[in-house]
């Protein structure tokens, strides 16, 4: 009897040792693991202590009597991991924890079909997924930043429910098709992508998912959507911003291909991006406005990511008007590029023209500037107008880190503007005159404030600025709102008024601004026309009655400084504001 009770007594120790707790870890060849659950018995994958390029994960393993199923990928198992190359994933790996994947720079595995939530940046920056293929189509949840700057071109997300802020950020998708699994979407899920369509599923307006308005935060979207159901989206927020065509995506989309110097992606029934070019050291690039493939007719209407990067070689620029887009970083570091025309352009990405050496931009037709869109442009001058802008970025317009490095004089934004992003204006060191068109001030991102009055040369700069807004409300209402408040010297113009009819609409162009000696004037109609010069105190000091296609005005005898143009027609009249150097 002694001896059975020592038996089972020393079975029971044993048993006790053996037995595995809820976070505890062990190894198993070269991957580390750490219990996550009992009942039933699971575990996560916590990293390796090997350098192997291919890592195949197993569906269970075993530690001492017991069999855990793999489940999970743990945060930042794999993180800044160069030597991976692929990962195989058993069905039983259901997550992908915060940084799982992230900064696996030569990671090219595509297969991620048995997850079925992708936690914060766990497939982020992985350099060598640019143009990769990714299956997420068990995956119900994808959290915030999950691919930042994973730069893939297709995504299946055919299982999808919850699709967070910023998932698709800084990808280079073209397309996506979101199942009508989908309850919502978030803030700026898509933005910075190359998305030019999207499909869609759902067939009666009360299916229709939570869409965040920037949820395709400057895009421009087709949206192909079932047929008969058309006027759904035309009346639904967010979806009727797109252009809706009932039907599927093109079967060619997607497709990329070489026309004479230039590369190109389908992104429409007949449109294409254009993604790169083949002569790299050419110095004037003349952008076509159509390619051809497969002896298909393809209309260009945007310029990729990264289309020019860092191309020293590019010194000019002409664009078709066809092209409406300029992606993140196209001409980024283009430390030659002098001359683009812009005229048609309505969407700047991030970084679009950062330390090219361009004088001036037209804009008259720019509608959204993303992070940085015009910053760090050391030699872009005089006054900007902007009489369609919408949004505006985060350091939109920042200037260089020279104290001389930028010579902004001018901001003229027009009655559209609705949101202004933290430091729009930061280091704008010349501004001097800053006009908005409405009298609602633009909502100011969450604690922003247009400048950041800690890390100008002078706390004074703000003050030194002349703001107009178009009426004595209008300054009553920016003076009372956090950020806007900044501005102490803010006065009404009547001329700023939305009903105030555009240069451009009446055929007229004023130009070269800032100028030294004369300024053009063209008038394309012909119109006969009264031209008054002030200065900012209201004395005429020009006067002058045109009716041709080109008059100049001499303004050599004027002192430096900033003057009014205004040009009165017998329907209408407008005022522009011109800098003398």
């Amino acid at each position: 009897m002694k001896k059975t009770l020592q038996f089972i007594f020393a079975l029971m120790v044993t048993t006790t040792l053996c037995a595995q707790s809820v976070g505890d870890t062990f190894a198993s060849g070269d991957l580390n693991y750490e219990v996550t659950n009992l009942t039933p018995y699971e575990v996560k994958l916590t990293g390796t202590s090997g350098t192997e390029a291919m890592i195949t994960v197993p569906a269970s393993v075993t530690n001492g009597a017991d069999s855990y199923s793999v489940v999970t990928v743990n945060n930042a198992a794999f993180i800044d991991n160069a030597n991976l190359t692929h990962i195989t994933l058993p069905s039983t790996v259901k997550t992908l924890k915060n940084g799982a994947f992230r900064n696996c720079d030569n990671l090219v595995t595509t297969d991620y079909s048995s997850v079925l939530l992708t936690e914060s940046n766990s497939l982020s920056r992985n350099a060598s997924f640019t143009g990769l293929s990714i299956d997420l189509s068990s995956a119900t949840e994808i959290q915030g930043y999950t691919f930042w700057e994973s730069y893939i071109a297709e995504v299946d997300i055919s299982s999808a429910v919850i699709i967070h802020d910023n998932a698709f950020r800084r990808t280079s998708l073209t397309y996506i098709k979101i199942p009508e699994t989908v309850t919502s979407i978030g803030t700026v899920a898509f933005s910075d992508t190359n998305i030019a369509a999207v499909e869609v599923y759902w067939i009666d307006s009360g299916s229709l998912p939570t869409v965040a308005a920037d949820a395709f935060s400057g895009l421009s979207v087709t949206l192909y959507v079932p047929t008969g159901t058309a006027s759904i989206y035309e009346n639904a927020d967010v979806w009727q911003d797109f252009t809706i065509v009932e039907g599927e995506i093109p079967v060619n989309l997607g497709v990329t291909f070489t026309d004479g110097d230039y590369n190109y992606v389908i992104t429409g029934t007949d449109t294409a991006t254009l993604t790169g070019i083949n002569n790299p050291t050419e110095t004037l690039h003349l952008i076509p406005g159509s390619a051809t493939y497969s002896g298909d007719p393809y209309t260009v209407t945007a310029i990729a990511d990264k289309a020019f990067y860092k191309n020293e070689s590019v010194t000019a620029v002409s664009l078709p008007p066809s092209i409406k887009t300029i992606g993140n970083e196209v001409f980024f570091q283009c430390y030659n590029l002098a001359t683009i025309n812009t005229e048609n352009i309505e969407f700047i990405g991030s970084n679009a023209f950062r330390e090219s050496v361009i004088i001036t931009l037209d804009l008259s037709e720019v509608k959204n500037i993303a992070s940085n869109g015009l910053g760090r442009m050391a030699k872009l001058t005089g006054i900007l107008d902007l009489p369609k802008i919408e949004t505006l970025g985060p350091y939109a317009f920042v200037g260089p880190d020279a104290a001389d490095g930028t010579h902004i004089t001018g901001l003229n934004l027009g009655g559209s503007l609705t949101e202004v992003d933290t430091n729009t204006f930061y280091r704008l060191r010349d501004l001097s005159l800053l006009t908005v068109g409405t009298d609602a001030p633009p909502t100011l991102a969450a604690g922003a404030t247009v400048f950041d009055l800690n890390t100008t040369p002078s706390s004074g700069l703000v003050g030194d600025i002349s703001f107009e807004v178009p009426t004595p409300t209008g300054v009553s209402n920016f003076s009372m709102v956090d950020g806007w408040s900044q501005f102490t010297n803010i006065s009404d113009n009547a001329s700023l008024s939305s009903e105030t009819i555009d240069a451009k609409s009446l055929g007229f162009a004023i130009y070269p601004n800032p100028a030294t000696e004369s300024i053009s004037i063209k008038n394309a109609q012909s119109l006969n026309a009264k031209i008054e010069v002030s200065d900012l105190n209201g004395r005429i000091l020009i006067n002058k009655n045109i009716n041709n296609n080109l008059s100049t005005i001499n303004i050599s005898s004027l002192n430096a400084g900033l003057y009014l143009f205004k040009i009165t027609t017998q329907d209408s009249e407008f005022v522009k504001r011109v800098v003398k150097q």
